[in-house]
């Protein structure tokens, strides 16, 4: 009921729901058998992916066990903000009725695309690192696949190269670890099992011959006759999946053979698909349950096209409140709405014709939204037909950054100084040469490996002193106010020498707390370089507060002056 309300259960009451559920998995084969007895129905739920809206919504319409019995097949977490109450949810509810509520692991149940996608951060600001460990110890234990009735596969990807896989192989499979990765499904009988683990949660189906290479990196793209090998092999009627985000949240591929179900809607707020979830009744009939949570970004391509259209008369309300939004979404994609406008960017000036902004637009943002339409309202446009990209992406700021990071961006640079000499030297032995931001957010991440996305935009365009977009050796050197580069760095190289002394290079960032003399300051020094991320900002006070602890040394007091830049984080956040 907490979890419903979408209240937070106790850290101990969390760590306990997980832990048992764990138990609970332990001793289950990697495939399951589900029954749907009579006057009963069964609901197969696809990704969730952290909408806790989809989610309450399914458990609404679908009602409760005894009368209904669950299968949730994968992807509960990572890109929805919402994925610790989402798997606390689906984990309470296994507990509370263990025999009628049935889990299948997802590729996203997985450490490592964790921490790409961002659960680890999002369990580390809600609770702590160490409950992350619990929840990723406990993805090992769910089961892969679960048969319905005898008749109906259903497993989170799909199928393998491998041929005549039977059930019992399933079960063979070492599924308490983290799922094999390309590299680690080699040719060879003896990998066979290590492929099919793989294609159970990244595969997907295509009208194909036999099979191909996945474009995702992982898994395979599978075709009928793979699909009918399989079936046959083991007597089975069907294939039931998710792992894909479909228009009606549903597809049907191999002549209704193989069955796709994805329970998201909106898929990460900007897609326009419905969710699905497939309801299956005694007699084996199935019906497809199809549903959209408001507010998703099909709403807004209408509220903008009748709040916007030309040549009549709008109501400014709806007007201002179309335009609201879309200023939010470019603000939330400004960091991938400059690299596509850089990749549009030919000639390296800083503008892109209008069309090729506009194609950027719909690609990064919603491909539905009328920019031509509302692009007036947005930005300027030159005579030429052209439009700066970085002044049109500075005007949406919230007021919080507007504030204090210009001021977070200059003290950044000054910490980024020494410790990006080499980077900085390589691009200043090529007066010309301009530096994206695609190429300097990569290059700024070698040097803070885990710097957020928002953080590297907001430096990025600290250093652009004209605003088109690129970085030369001027910009680096103002911005890093290394007078010694303006005399010695566009004519020497690392190890030369500057009068009489040789030049040193830097050791990389981040130095060990251990190997240094000042464990205070290099800490303090992390702590403000990370804290423009508000989830990295509390991860790292943790972790200062404990270094503190653990080596007895004196913490910072909590009164920073409201001026200062923590006293700034502390109060915005």
């Amino acid at each position: 009921a907490q979890l419903r309300k979408r209240e937070l259960p106790s850290r101990d009451i969390a760590s306990a729901i997980i832990c048992r559920v764990s138990r609970l998995h332990r001793d289950s084969p990697n495939v399951g058998h589900i029954g749907i007895p009579e006057g009963a129905q069964l609901i197969i739920v696809g990704d969730i992916h952290g909408q806790l809206d989809d989610l309450l919504l399914i458990l609404e319409e679908g009602g409760l066990p005894p009368q209904t019995s669950y299968l949730f097949n994968g992807d509960f977490v990572d890109r929805g903000v919402n994925g610790v109450e989402v798997l606390l949810l689906i984990y309470a509810l296994k507990l509370h009725w263990p025999d009628m509520v049935f889990l299948n692991r997802g590729n996203h149940e997985a450490k490592r695309l964790n921490e790409k996608y961002g659960f680890d951060e999002e369990v580390a600001y809600k609770y702590d690192m160490d409950l992350f460990r619990t929840i990723t110890k406990s993805f090992c234990m769910l089961p892969l696949a679960h048969i319905v009735a005898e008749q109906f596969f259903v497993v989170h990807g799909g199928l393998s190269t491998e041929e005549k896989v039977t059930i019992e192989e399933f079960n063979a499979i070492d599924r308490f670890k983290q799922i094999p990765k390309k590299a680690d499904s080699k040719q060879g009988d003896k990998w066979r099992l290590t492929r099919v683990f793989e294609g159970a949660v990244w595969s997907d189906p295509r009208d194909i011959p036999a099979w191909e290479e996945s474009k995702r990196g992982a898994g395979i793209h599978f075709g009928k006759p793979t699909v009918e090998d399989f079936l046959t092999t083991n007597n089975l009627k069907k294939l039931i999946r998710s792992h894909e985000s479909f228009q009606p949240g549903y597809a049907e591929h191999h002549d209704r053979l193989t069955i796709t179900i994805f329970s998201a809607s909106n898929y990460c707020g900007t897609d326009e698909n419905m969710g699905c979830y497939l309801v299956v009744r005694p007699s084996l009939e199935f019906q497809y349950r199809q549903y959209r949570i408001s507010g998703n970004s099909g709403r807004l391509r209408n509220h903008v096209k009748k709040a916007l259209s030309q040549g009549k008369s709008v109501d400014t309300d709806a007007e201002q409140d179309a335009l609201n939004r879309i200023r939010m979404l470019v603000f939330c994609r400004r960091s991938e709405l400059l690299h596509a406008f850089q990749e549009a960017d030919e000639t390296k000036c800083g503008k892109v014709h209008v069309e090729l902004w506009n194609k950027a637009m719909q690609r990064t943002i919603n491909d539905q939204v009328p920019w031509r339409i509302i692009r007036r309202a947005l930005t300027p446009m030159e005579r030429d037909g052209t439009i700066a990209y970085v002044p049109f992406l500075q005007r949406f700021q919230n007021r919080l950054q507007q504030n204090w990071s210009v001021n977070w961006s200059a003290k950044m640079l000054v910490l980024l100084g020494d410790r990006m000499k080499l980077f900085v030297e390589d691009i200043a032995s090529d007066k010309g040469k301009l530096v994206s931001y695609y190429e300097m957010c990569d290059n700024l991440r070698k040097f803070i490996p885990g710097l957020g996305e928002t953080a590297s935009y907001h430096i990025v365009l600290a250093m652009d002193a004209n605003k088109d977009g690129y970085i030369d050796v001027e910009e680096f050197v103002d911005a890093f106010k290394m007078s010694a580069f303006d005399d010695v760095t566009m004519s020497k190289t690392p190890g030369d020498e500057v009068n009489g002394t040789p030049t040193s290079v830097p050791e990389p960032f981040p130095r060990s707390p251990a190997t240094t003399t000042t464990d205070k300051n290099c800490v303090i020094e992390l702590w403000e370089m990370y804290s423009f991320d508000q989830i990295s900002y509390a991860i790292l006070k943790r972790s200062f507060l404990r270094l503190c602890s653990q080596r007895k040394i004196e913490r910072p007091p909590d009164n920073s002056p409201p001026g200062s830049h923590l006293g700034q984080a502390r109060e915005s956040w």
